[in-house]
């Protein structure tokens, strides 16, 4: 891998490999999957999935099959962990959607891990480590946004709104649309303290020490209690190795409350508008598919965007090594592995190319300029 010297990678193949080497050093397996799974599958856990459209086709023997529009989900099926220990694979795949508003199918490329089993916080301070030294892998000028998502159950617990108001309100904080969830707040007749705590963790976004003094005035429960207490040993976990100062805390970043719990995370570099990499915990999904209780986390990075970054690389023009038609074409081959093993690209032919960069001639008398 040719790395530039601060560590950053130069193309999207090199981000690609760099990425799974740091997981292996970390003791993550490679998982590989089929391209196809059951339909069935996937529409028995079709909420989860980022878009309801599904690639489907009937194969040889009848069953109706799915192009892969999720690799958690496959993970989490085949997930088998000793008690007390945990199963930790990273994955290199192509997932299958369809664009939000309904467009083209898209074929897009993932890299990412998942840690599923019986997990200790160190395990999630290593994902969420991970997640930076990741960013950081692909960009110096990187950030990774945290929340938890136990500190707004706990604050919507004890606001005690129904279930289309709470749905309403987590739309409006996904949103960060403040005018939106103060209306709602008014109009539910939520109670005034209740609403102020909702609209002030909406609004807060920043470092963890500017935001856990506000965290400590909002702590009201047992669930807000103990998310702010994951929070704050996870950042002591991650300033102890020199990442903290990568996070930002921001609570407006939320995923499906039906399958994730806990940490949710999402991370972004300068140059790219959207979220390259996203994450978070997941242990209802593990109930969902009728696994034992256990804590599942992981993410994924979307190399397709990372295009943006890496338009691709240029490719110096190769040499231009015109011969004379009676030469043999052994002599020909000889000559042009030796200037291939002296370093340089040569394409052969035996015809004028114009706008070639270097021309050489191969004679029976030897080398010659072409351009000379």
């Amino acid at each position: 891998m040719n790395t530039r010297a601060d560590g950053v990678f130069q193309s999207a193949d090199e981000a690609r490999q760099g990425l799974c080497h740091l997981y292996r050093q970390c003791g993550y397996r490679h998982y590989k999957m089929s391209k196809f799974e059951e339909y069935d599958f996937y529409a028995k856990n079709k909420n989860f999935l980022v878009s309801n459209n599904i690639i489907t086709f009937t194969d040889p023997d009848g069953r109706l099959m799915a192009l892969k529009p999720d690799i958690t989900l496959s993970i989490v099926k085949n997930a088998r962990w000793q008690k007390g220990g945990a199963e930790k694979v990273y994955y290199t795949e192509s997932v299958y959607r369809a664009e939000k508003d309904g467009g083209e199918f898209r074929e897009i490329t993932q890299t990412g891990l998942e840690c599923v089993g019986d997990l200790s916080l160190y395990d999630t301070a290593e994902v969420l480590l991970l997640a930076v030294q990741s960013l950081e892998k692909i960009s110096k000028d990187s950030l990774l946004t945290l929340s938890h998502l136990g500190f707004l159950e706990g604050l919507l617990d004890a606001a005690a709104p129904d279930e289309q108001t709470r749905s309403e309100v987590l739309r409006a904080i996904s949103e960060k649309n403040m005018p939106a969830l103060r209306a709602l707040c008014e109009k539910k007749a939520l109670s005034a303290e209740n609403g102020s705590r909702l609209m002030t963790l909406a609004g807060l976004c920043g470092s963890f020490p500017e935001a856990e003094p506000i965290l400590q005035n909002l702590n009201i429960n047992e669930k807000t209690n103990d998310a702010l207490s994951t929070l704050h040993k996870l950042y002591d976990a991650l300033r102890a190795v020199g990442a903290a100062e990568k996070l930002r805390v921001d609570f407006s970043l939320l995923n499906d409350m039906r399958y994730y719990n806990g940490i949710v995370f999402r991370g972004y570099i300068n140059g790219v508008p959207q979220g390259v990499l996203a994450g978070g915990s997941y242990d209802r999904l593990l109930s969902e598919m009728g696994k034992e209780p256990a804590n599942a986390i992981g993410f994924a990075i979307y190399l397709d965007l990372l295009e943006r970054l890496f338009p691709g690389e240029k490719d110096d023009e190769p040499v231009l090594l015109q011969y004379d038609s009676h030469l043999s074409i052994g002599e020909v081959l000889k000559e042009a592995q030796a200037l291939r093993e002296k370093g340089m690209r040569v394409r052969v032919q035996n015809t004028d190319e114009d706008g070639a960069t270097r021309c050489i001639r191969l004679t029976k008398e030897g080398i010659s300029d072409a351009n000379a």
